[in-house]
């Protein structure tokens, strides 16, 4: 059965709002902090409109302890619901709110005389929730791209929730002589190409125009550059999916931005067709 609800609980400073928003980049709609007490309205709205909220990450406000095993027996009935419980060690708690210098939002004064106190209460507090979860996620030795690949791998293999939202492929042709983008992850540097700028009946048109395509597309030049070329965007569109990567932008850059760099660039993003991307082609100085 799809698991089209997930629940997110943990430690605080173990990334529960990390995994929200990584949730969101996926396609979820995304609740904060709701409730307990709103829940079961929640998910009865969620069923009356369920394509706004086809798939739908909450994160949860668990703040009274005297009701948690009431709270995590709601959550077990929903039989389309995963709940993910993001754990981690108090040495790196502690080191994590040192360098952060962010007060613990469960630190109560008449019951903790340090923030070890409260890591500590709360891990006691929150242990029926942990050992109670479809999924404990311990992020103890986990980097932000570590914890972001365990929790598309999950979600998409482990939950069988529906697949991730598209990697945005974008192929941005520019003119080195108006600056390189900055927001380009890759650029293409293609001034080794012979111009059109400087043959009489090219001068005046770009690289949309098809004369200008068959002069630049014909180079022995060209041919070796796109065959390389599409073997290096291959293997790193694979991989930028795999770390769950949104966008990629990709700069192709000639001289003027006119000729070269907008022939090219409506080249490659017609070369690519892979599973769950999406490409498109700007000409900035066009």
């Amino acid at each position: 059965m799809s698991k089209d609800i997930i629940f997110i609980a943990g430690l605080s400073g173990a990334g529960k709002t990390t995994t929200l928003s990584f949730c969101e980049d996926l396609g979820f709609h995304t609740v904060s902090n709701l409730p307990v007490s709103l829940y079961e309205d929640f998910l009865k709205h969620k069923s009356s409109v369920d394509q706004e909220f086809q798939k739908t990450a909450i994160l949860l406000d668990l703040v009274n302890n005297e009701t948690i095993d009431k709270d995590i027996e709601f959550i077990r009935s929903q039989e389309s619901a995963t709940l993910i419980f993001l754990d981690c060690n108090a040495e790196t708690l502690l080191k994590r709110y040192s360098e952060t210098r962010r007060p613990h939002p469960k630190f109560k004064k008449k019951l903790d005389l340090t923030l070890e106190d409260t890591i500590r209460r709360e891990k006691e507090e929150l242990y029926a929730l942990k050992i109670a979860s479809d999924l404990v996620i311990d992020t103890t030795n986990m980097n932000l791209n570590q914890l972001k690949v365990k929790l598309k791998k999950s979600i998409e293999e482990d939950i069988g929730v529906l697949k991730a939202s598209n990697l945005k492929v974008n192929f941005l042709s520019f003119g080195f002589k108006y600056g390189a983008p900055i927001t380009c992850d890759l650029i293409f540097d293609l001034r080794f190409l012979p111009n059109p700028h400087y043959i009489d009946n090219l001068r005046e048109k770009n690289g949309t125009n098809q004369a200008v395509k068959n002069f630049v597309l014909e180079l022995e030049e060209t041919k070796k550059f796109l065959i390389k070329v599409s073997d290096l965007l291959n293997f790193l569109i694979a991989s930028f999916q795999k770390e769950g990567r949104a966008y990629l932008n990709i700069g192709i850059g000639c001289t003027g931005g006119k000729h070269r760099s907008v022939a090219i660039a409506e080249k490659l993003v017609n070369m690519f067709d892979m599973e769950n991307c999406t490409f498109s082609v700007e000409h900035r100085e066009l």
